[in-house]
């Protein structure tokens, strides 16, 4: 409930306060109340905000994203779009966004809230998310037909300028092309030279039936197991769908793979090394 509702039922400001009160009711922000028994959750957080900014408010970035499927896990504020000449004051748990440009960003409605467009969305998020989630982010929605990735680079070529512009920009690239999974590929042949393995010296070509049917990127030809370092364009869904039918492929003609993310190499590095020495240990070859 908010103020405009208190006046539509002709009750004082400081009457329902007290009457509030004695129900149960409890303020969420100045202007806001919340009765006793809501489920208080992103969404609905999401709708409180809605209410308390007014009609000219969009939900945006991480908000969006996680209404539309694209994020598993809520963000921890509540982010929304506004109109650039809005200043709506500092509210805890909630982030506001600014475009010059309100009445012509994309949207749809879904839960009785505004709802930016994704690539609006995703442009908006790379503003305080990691490169490595963005490639996440974008897969995923790309994965659910959200959007594709034309889509997205249509947004951040129309933008000139906007907080998460560098970010989008090296994701978007990221996913294009595979320099990242090379020089994981290169950090993780090294750190397993150091653990005392002897991987190949470079992506080792499977043959069959005469000819190469795959090249595994880190390869231990004697016990047939391969490690392999997928760079963010695995995460796309026509390459990971290529991915696997190659795995099967090699299963079939005995290969044990593993596949490892790209980022996992660099921030898990032990971990990485323990996995693959757990494998050469069962295949008989530690």
């Amino acid at each position: 409930m908010t103020r405009a509702d208190v006046r539509e039922l002709e009750l004082a400001g400081s009457s329902f306060t007290e009457h509030g009160r004695g129900l149960g009711w409890s303020p969420w922000h100045r202007g806001l109340w919340v009765p006793p028994g809501l489920t208080w959750d992103h969404v609905t957080a999401a709708q409180a905000a809605s209410r308390v900014l007014g009609e000219t408010t969009m939900m945006t970035a991480g908000t969006a994203l996680f209404i539309n499927g694209a994020l598993d896990t809520p963000p921890p504020r509540v982010e929304v779009l506004v109109d650039a000449p809005r200043s709506p004051a500092k509210r805890e748990g909630i982030c506001v966004h600014h475009t010059t440009a309100f009445a012509q960003v994309r949207y749809h409605n879904r839960m009785e809230l505004r709802v930016a467009a994704v690539p609006r969305a995703l442009a908006d998020y790379a503003a305080h998310c990691a490169v490595d989630e963005l490639c996440r982010v974008i897969a995923a929605a790309t994965r659910l037909r959200l959007c594709t990735l034309a889509a997205v680079r249509q947004e951040l070529d129309k933008r000139r300028r906007f907080p998460g512009r560098r970010n989008l920009r090296i994701a978007l690239s990221l996913l294009a092309t595979e320099l990242v999974h090379s020089a994981s590929e290169r950090l993780a042949r090294r750190l397993l030279r150091d653990a005392g393995h002897r991987p190949s010296t470079r992506p080792y070509p499977v043959e069959h039936g005469g000819r190469i049917v795959a090249e595994i990127d880190v390869a231990f030809p004697p016990c047939r197991y391969g490690a392999e370092i997928d760079g963010p364009h695995h995460l796309l869904p026509g390459v990971a769908s290529a991915d696997r039918s190659r795995d099967r492929l090699l299963v079939d003609l005995g290969w044990t793979i593993d596949r490892f993310w790209w980022d996992e190499i660099e921030q898990r590095s032990v971990w990485f090394v323990q996995e693959v020495t757990r494998q050469l240990t069962r295949l008989g070859r530690g």
